[in-house]
This record gives structure tokens, C-alpha cells and sequence, in this order.
């Protein structure tokens, strides 16, 4: 699409640092083709951030780039939270610019239509960059807007307030069969107020206002307002109809683009703009003529009179000061008071002195120049048939250039019949030129014409084809209740309030919500103090005064539990200050209140006596959230406690009390609301054999070493083996074990564990705690048919050359472990895969990164399970930065059921030459 900008190189690797670096989000059942990232489930956070916003001054975010050699580049990305789902730009230019985004840095770019959503078939990161072609010499970029969807929750802006309140809309397929784009593109419509009207492309239902004035028109976002205007009502007898006329800002070539009617607010004010809708709009409606807009030549006699809606001219010319028409069509009206010479002239100038006219339509009552169309000053074409104007009369004039062809036409004022009309084909395209009203004459009121209003909207050879469905769609858009957006795309009081709010449209979640965390970010230099405001159940009530960061529970009455969650930032301060900071991210951490036991969950042979430790996940909740723990032994028919109201802290050591059982089960409850709970997905044993004496490591060696244990024997299947001295012990040949927890729990000493030969996989448990470390060294795999887990501290990992390869029943690794296959002394990051037949938690760090700041490749990491869940997980295979080249970025594969919350990261190092982005294929 734009050939000549995937020439350039980029300048800078550096970014902004808006954001921080990617959250990802892994879900059920969906295959991802390799290298692109799509969105797989919904996040358990919903974020709403300001836009990335590009103007000319520093009342944007940025400033654009200057325009070198037709192009604009972004030399500095623009740094995610996450990796990117979905981009969306919008961007205002005079004349034709056409934009391509990347999400990688730059590594792949792909062209974007004006107002439209990137989606899918593009490959993902967490850097942002864009760059553009200016397609004419006279285009430019004004301004551009991105908003953005990602893997840490964002789902774009806050909304538009040209849209709040509004209740309904319908979606319009606007299909271009030209071979070329259409930019800023002037639809008519006909707009019906109901389905019986006939002569409308579309209709609002009987949900309009008579006026018309609650309409709005968006892009295909379905969020940026696009301009329209309001021309006429008619057929008020049997039903009113609209003439509307829309800006589209790009329509495609071959192609379709969709747009959306909004309507069904009785207090929506009237926004229709005709300057901003078509290319140049003057109704000569205000006090005195804009100087911005027009210059006045007047002859020694002549006179230039504004009245309403009229400007007299006699003897006189007005000129268009910056706007330069080339092609399009020209629209206005001429009252003839006195005389009958008038003329559409487009000049060029030198300097500050306007040239004589390149062409002209003239209308005049003399001979041969009736109803004319003259180049330099040339009559080239004349409808000699045409009566001539008459004194006293008014007009309608129609000019169209297009492909080097003029079309002059006349109309009466009143009936708009058709009384002149002439072409002219030119064998070279006029130049563009400024725009000039005329009247002729020698002044002292002897040719006097009315100009009233004149507009110029674009043409083409064939009118984009208008596709409207009869049905309609119900929408909840956000509330700005004295509020609004400032040039940064923050929310902000509107200049004049001193309290307002802002609600959010509904976000809605995949299952009933029992606990949010709502947070917000306003600027620092904001004067307004802002609350916060929570419901559930699509706004009927609200937990009202919320601290951000701060966690509420429907358990504790805090709101009522649903699927439908509103936000409402209310908005106030003691004085009217102008500011453009305002609040520029909220976000709703929403979570359905989740416990899942995870030991014992099926097939253990506790004996009656033994310490044991019961482990679960409700990491949803806080760490000091009450929690209950019972046993049954009858099959789950009755159960009887362990422990109530305990702290939340995943784990609890349980002396084992309970009768000799082969069918019993652990259930772990909300200590608040007792429906919410889970139970060991399959019966253990409770037996009254006792148990073999803990085992633990009394001196340095090998496990196979009987002098190494305090028994003087060696762990087998039957043994519960405690590691927690200052050790390092080896495993030459296969271990085996009931139990093996390792490390003291505190880190005040370091164990370790070097595994040569694998382990038994009949073998049960293994727990790495705080300052234990346990490093696979050799080919052969990790099997457990118990659980392992990873907690605070905790170290897995392989030594160099070998691959981390474990399975297990369950897998959790818990908040601050670490499970890592970095490079060390500049090698590529090693290779990680892990298995849970059941259910994998991730709640820290999974990393294989390439060795620091030595250009070395990312590893790869597989992870497998039948059901993910977790979250703030950390999960990397990076290249690294060189000083010549970067290293590639990492592998990523993924396959299971459930969702993740966290970051990951496969991206390129950076350098001289920048890497390869990795790979991400989740199933």
C-alpha cells in the first residue's frame, strides 16, 4: 500500500515509556495460528485508557512528526501493557493520507482503513508504531488518534460524549466499487422516522424526535462521531424524512465499509455541523464576513454588503484565502437584485496577488456567454438554449469537476428545475485554485448579486452503494453527566462544572461476580477529587465511595453479585479550573471468587497421626480473607471442621485426626458465604498404619548414600522426606518418595537437589518452598504422580545444555516462585515444558530468556494442562539486547482449558539490526 515508506529505517529503538510491558491472556479451546496473538477469553480486568493522540501542538499527548518527503514516521514506539488484539485509528488530514500500524516495532507494518478496527491477521506485540504517506502534494496530517485493545484487559477509550444517553443504532455497509480510495467522503441519505416512510435508505423506528436533532453518525469503531448535516425535513404529512448528509472519512476501494446511525435520546442536543461536514461551507449567517476564510476584492465603485444569510456584491469578488478546490462539486445560490452578470471563478496567485481566473462558470445574459464554462478566459462551452437570468430572479448553481471534466448547471430557487446546463472535457485537468463568488459590472449598484450559501463536497464516477438493515440494536453507551474529554482523551468536568460523573457502559462478564477491584489514574495536577462508585447488576445498585485498589465482595453485601458491572467516577472541586489532565485510566478487577483444592485431591494415603498439608488456591481473594477447612470421610455425605476463619494463605498443616477411611475428601469454603466451595476432585485415604519416619538430609553427598539420612536407609515410595539443611545433595540414579518437600521456608540456608536421573513416577508430592532449589540435570523427564508446587522463593530449573521437563497431577506455582531456563554467560534461554494432568495454576515467574545484554536468543517454553487459571503470571522467552545484533525473540506454545492473567513476552532484542519476533501458539 504505501511502498515507498517500507524503505525506511527506523532511527531509534527506544520507546516511550507510557506503559509497561505486556499482560497476557490464556484461555479455553482456541486455536491461534502460529505468530498471531488474537484475544481468547475475557480478561478478568477491564481497563479504559486515553487514546494514543498525535496533534500539531502540545495539546495532544504528542506532537506529530514532520512531513519529509510526502511521508510522516514515528521514530519512538509506544510501549503496551499487553500484547495488542485489536488497533483502531482514526486520524483528520487535509487531502488523501493513507496510515499503517505495527504492534512489533516495526518489524511488520500493515495498512488500516480511517476508522476502522485492525482485528485480525496481524502479528502482535507491545509496541506501537505507525507511519504515513501523504498521496497528494497539497495533504496533511491534523491528527490522530489510536485507541487499542490488549491482553492486560484494555478495551479502548472511555467513550464518546457526543454519544451518551443514546439507546440505539444500526449499522451501515457502505460498499465502494471504484478502484480507488474515497477519502472524507459526503454521503447523502435519506432518513426516514419510522419503517412506513417510503423513499429512505434507512429509518429510526418511530425512536426520533421530530427535529431529527437526537442523530448521531460514528465511524466503524462505533464510537468516533463522524460530521453530518441536517438538510431538510420533508413529507411532514405522512411521515417525516431527512436529508442527511455524513463525512466518511475513508471508503475503501473494491471494498466496504461499515458505519453506524445512532439515535433514541430526547436529550441529546443538535449536532449538526455543516463545516464539519463538507469540504468548504459558508452561509454568510454571521456579523461580519470571516478573515480567516475570505479575502474581498473590490472594484473602485463596487461594494461588499453582509446581510443574513446573504453576502451583496457589487462590482466585487470574494476569495476562498486557504482553501484550494482541484475536483469535487460546487454548490450555491445567487439572488440577482440588479444586473445579470455573475460568475464561480478559481484563481492561483503569486505572492499575494490573485492570477486571472484558470477557469470560470459564468452566468450572464449576454450573447454566446448565456450559461457558460470559460478557460483563461476562453469561452470553451455555452448551453446558447438557456434563457438568460432575469433581474430579480434567484438560482441555484451546480458545478462538478471530475477527471478533467466540468459540468455547469442552473437551477430555479424555489422547484430546483433544471434550466442550464453545459460540459466541458478538458485535455488537461485544470490546476487547483482558489475559489471566487463574482459579479461583474462597473459598481454603483448596477450589478448587484446575492450570493447566499456555497459548499464543496466530493464526487466520483460511482456513488458508493448504501446497504441498511431493518433491525435495529439496543446499546448502553457511557454517561458524561457534566463531564467530558479533554485534547488528551481524559476524563475532565466540563470548564464550567464543579461536579459531574462519568458512568461506564456495561462490561460483561463470563460468569457471576463476586469480588472487584476498582482503580482509576488521574493527573497530578488535576484540582478534581474524584469517588468511585461499583455495581454487578447492570447499575439497579452501587457500592458506593470505593477506595481504588481496594478489594469488595459481594460475600460481605458490598454489592449484589451478577454478570453485568458499570463503573461510576463521580467528578468535583472547589473552583472552576481549566485543566486537560483529568483521569486517564479506570479499571475493574473482577473475579468470580473461585477456590480449588489442590491437595490432597485424589489417590493420597494419608496416615492417621501425620502431619499433612492441605494446600488450595482462592488466590482471588486477599491473603487475609476468612476461610474454612472440613473433612469428610463418609464419601463427602457429612463433613466435620478443621479449621475456621482462617487467614487466606494457601496451605495449612493438618495433624491427621480423622477416622481410617478409603473415601474421604477435604472442602475448603468461604468462611462468608458457604455456597462458595470446593472438595478434592477424587477420594484419599486415611489409614491407620503408621507412617515411616520423616526423612531428612543430615550431611553432603548422594541420595543412594544410606550415610547421607538420619535413618540410615534411603527415601522409597513410603517416605516423606523433608529437605532443610545447608546442602547440596545429587541423585545419580532414579529417586523416589510418598512426599518430598525441600528448602526450610525461611531461605535462612540454601538446599539443593541435583536430579541425574529423573524420578520415580509413582513418586507423590514435591513441594519446593523458600530457599530450596531443585535442578534437573540430564535428558530424562520429571514424572511425579503427585502434585508439584512451587511456592515464594522456590526454585525449579535446569542446568545448561538440558531440557526442564516436568509432569505432574496438579502444578502451581505460587506467588514469587521461580521456574527458569535463562541463558547465563551470553547462551540462548533454555527449554521448559510442563505438564499438568489436571489443573496448572501460574501465579510468578516462567522465564527463558536469552543471557543479558549479549544478543542471545529467547528459549522456548510448552506449557500443558487440562484447565489454566492464576494470575499476574510472568512468563518470558525474550531475546537480548546487542550492540550489533538482537537476539530472537523465544517460542511460546501453550495448550488447555481456563484463563491466565500476566505478562508474556516473546518480543525481540534489540541492537544495530534488531532480532526476529518470537512465536505464540496457544490451542
Amino acid at each position: 500500500m504505501i511502498e515507498k515508506i517500507k524503505e525506511h529505517t527506523k532511527k531509534s529503538s527506544t520507546g516511550y515509556t507510557k506503559r509497561a510491558f505486556s499482560l497476557f491472556l490464556l484461555a479455553a479451546a482456541v486455536v491461534t495460528p502460529l505468530l498471531f496473538f488474537v484475544p481468547l477469553a475475557q480478561a478478568e480486568v477491564t481497563k479504559l485508557e486515553s487514546p494514543l493522540i498525535w496533534g500539531l501542538d502540545k495539546s495532544s499527548t504528542y506532537i506529530l512528526p514532520k512531513l519529509e518527503n510526502g511521508f510522516y514516521f514515528l521514530d519512538e514506539f509506544i510501549a503496551t501493557s499487553g500484547q495488542i488484539l485489536s488497533i483502531t485509528p482514526n486520524w483528520e488530514a487535509r487531502g488523501k493520507v493513507n496510515l499503517e500500524v505495527s504492534a512489533d516495532n516495526g518489524l511488520h507494518f500493515y495498512p488500516v482503513v480511517n476508522g476502522a478496527t485492525l482485528k485480525t491477521s496481524f502479528i502482535s506485540g507491545n509496541r506501537m508504531l505507525w507511519r504515513a504517506q501523504a498521496l497528494s502534494d497539497d495533504a496533511k496530517l491534523i491528527s490522530l488518534k489510536i485507541s487499542y485493545t490488549d491482553s492486560s484487559g484494555v478495551r479502548g477509550s472511555f467513550g464518546e460524549p457526543a454519544l451518551s444517553g443514546f439507546k440505539y443504532r444500526k449499522a451501515i455497509t457502505l460498499t465502494n466499487s471504484l478502484s480507488e480510495d474515497l477519502y472524507n467522503y459526503q454521503m447523502k441519505f435519506k432518513l426516514a422516522e419510522n419503517p412506513s416512510v417510503k423513499g429512505a435508505e434507512l429509518d429510526c423506528g418511530s425512536r426520533i424526535k421530530a427535529d431529527f436533532k437526537d442523530i448521531r453518525f460514528t465511524a466503524s469503531d462505533a464510537q468516533t462521531p463522524l460530521g453530518y448535516y441536517l438538510e431538510n425535513i420533508s413529507n411532514v404529512d405522512n411521515g417525516r424524512l431527512a436529508t442527511v448528509w455524513v463525512r466518511v472519512p475513508q471508503i475503501p476501494a473494491k471494498a466496504s465499509v461499515v458505519i453506524y446511525l445512532y439515535y433514541g435520546n430526547a436529550d441529546a442536543e443538535d449536532l449538526s455541523n455543516p463545516e464539519k461536514t463538507f469540504d468548504f461551507y459558508e452561509d454568510f449567517q454571521a456579523k461580519a464576513l470571516n478573515s480567516d476564510k475570505w479575502v474581498a476584492h473590490v472594484e473602485q465603485k463596487g461594494n461588499v454588503t453582509l446581510t443574513k444569510g446573504q453576502i451583496k456584491l457589487d462590482a466585487a469578488e470574494l476569495i476562498s484565502k486557504e482553501f484550494k478546490f482541484k475536483d469535487g462539486i460546487i454548490e450555491y445560490s445567487c439572488q440577482l437584485e440588479s444586473g445579470f452578470e455573475n460568475s464561480l471563478n478559481i484563481r492561483n496567485k503569486t505572492a499575494d496577488t490573485y492570477d486571472n481566473p484558470v477557469w470560470l462558470a459564468y452566468s450572464s445574459a449576454y450573447k454566446g456567454a448565456e450559461h457558460c464554462i470559460a478557460l483563461d478566459g476562453i469561452v470553451k462551452a455555452n448551453d446558447a438554449s438557456a434563457k438568460p437570468t432575469i433581474t430579480g430572479q434567484g438560482y441555484n448553481y451546480r458545478i462538478t469537476l471530475l477527471d478533467g471534466k466540468i459540468f455547469f448547471e442552473r437551477a430555479d430557487a424555489v422547484s430546483k428545475e433544471l434550466q442550464a446546463s453545459v460540459t466541458y472535457q478538458a485535455d488537461i485537468a485544470p490546476q487547483a485554485g482558489y475559489l471566487s463568488l463574482r459579479s461583474g459590472g462597473d459598481g454603483t449598484g448596477t450589478n448587484v448579486m446575492d450570493f447566499g450559501p456555497i459548499r464543496v463536497r466530493k464526487t466520483s464516477s460511482v456513488i458508493p452503494a448504501i446497504t441498511a438493515p431493518d433491525s435495529e440494536e439496543a446499546v448502553n453507551m457511557p454517561v458524561f453527566s457534566n463531564t467530558t474529554l479533554s485534547a488528551k482523551g481524559n476524563i475532565i468536568l466540563k470548564p464550567d462544572a464543579l461536579s459531574g460523573y462519568y458512568l461506564s457502559g456495561i462490561i460483561t462478564a463470563d460468569e457471576p461476580v463476586r469480588i472487584i477491584v476498582p482503580n482509576w489514574q488521574i493527573g497530578a495536577d488535576d484540582q478534581a477529587t474524584v469517588k468511585a462508585a461499583v455495581s454487578a447488576d447492570s447499575g439497579v445498585t452501587f457500592k458506593e465511595d470505593c477506595a481504588p485498589g481496594s478489594f469488595y465482595y459481594a460475600s460481605k453485601k458490598d454489592f449484589t453479585t451478577g454478570t453485568s458491572l458499570k463503573m461510576r467516577l463521580d467528578l468535583s472541586r472547589v473552583s472552576a479550573i481549566v485543566s486537560d489532565s483529568g483521569v486517564n485510566m479506570l479499571s475493574l478487577d473482577y473475579r468470580p471468587g473461585k477456590i480449588t483444592v489442590i491437595a490432597p485431591n485424589g489417590g493420597e494415603v494419608w496416615p492417621q497421626g501425620a502431619e499433612r498439608e492441605i494446600t488450595w488456591s482462592a488466590d482471588e481473594y486477599e491473603q487475609t480473607y476468612p476461610i474454612n477447612i472440613a473433612y469428610s470421610v463418609d464419601g463427602g455425605a457429612n463433613y466435620t471442621t478443621i479449621a475456621s476463619n482462617l487467614p487466606n494463605s494457601g496451605d495449612y498443616v493438618w495433624t491427621v485426626n480423622a477416622d481410617a477411611a478409603t473415601n474421604a475428601f477435604i472442602k475448603v469454603t468461604d468462611a462468608l458465604e458457604e455456597k462458595v466451595f470446593d472438595v478434592s476432585d477424587k477420594k484419599f485415604s486415611v489409614s491407620t498404619q503408621q507412617a515411616e519416619s520423616d526423612y531428612s538430609l543430615t550431611g553432603q553427598g548422594k541420595w543412594g548414600n544410606p550415610a547421607a539420612w538420619a535413618t540410615g536407609v534411603v527415601p522409597g515410595l513410603a517416605s516423606d522426606v523433608n529437605l532443610a539443611s545447608a546442602v547440596t545433595i545429587t541423585a545419580d540414579d532414579q529417586i523416589a518418595f510418598h512426599s518430598l518437600t525441600i528448602g526450610d521456608g525461611t531461605g535462612n540456608v540454601t538446599t539443593t537437589l541435583i536430579l541425574k536421573a529423573g524420578i520415580n513416577p509413582n513418586s507423590g508430592e514435591l513441594i519446593i518452598r523458600k530457599g530450596g532449589k531443585i535442578i534437573q540435570d540430564s535428558s530424562y523427564a520429571i514424572a511425579l504422580a503427585g502434585n508439584l508446587t512451587v511456592k515464594s522463593a522456590g526454585l525449579l530449573t535446569h542446568s545448561s545444555g538440558n531440557k526442564l521437563d516436568v509432569t505432574a497431577n496438579n502444578i502451581n506455582v505460587e506467588p514469587g516462585a521461580k521456574v527458569i531456563a535463562d541463558g547465563l554467560n551470553s547462551n540462548n534461554g533454555g527449554e521448559i515444558k510442563l505438564t499438568a494432568v489436571q489443573n496448572f495454576y501460574i501465579y510468578s515467574a516462567i522465564t527463558a530468556d536469552g543471557a543479558s545484554d549479549s544478543g542471545a536468543n529467547g528459549g522456548k517454553i510448552t506449557l500443558i494442562a487440562d484447565k489454566f487459571g492464576g494470575e499476574n503470571a510472568v512468563i518470558h522467552a525474550t531475546g537480548a539486547n546487542g550492540e550489533t545484533k538482537g537476539g530472537d525473540g523465544g517460542e511460546l506454545y501453550a495448550t488447555g482449558k481456563g484463563t491466565i492473567s500476566g505478562t508474556v513476552n516473546v518480543n525481540a532484542g534489540t541492537g544495530t539490526e534488531n532480532g526476529k519476533g518470537g512465536k505464540l501458539e496457544f490451542k
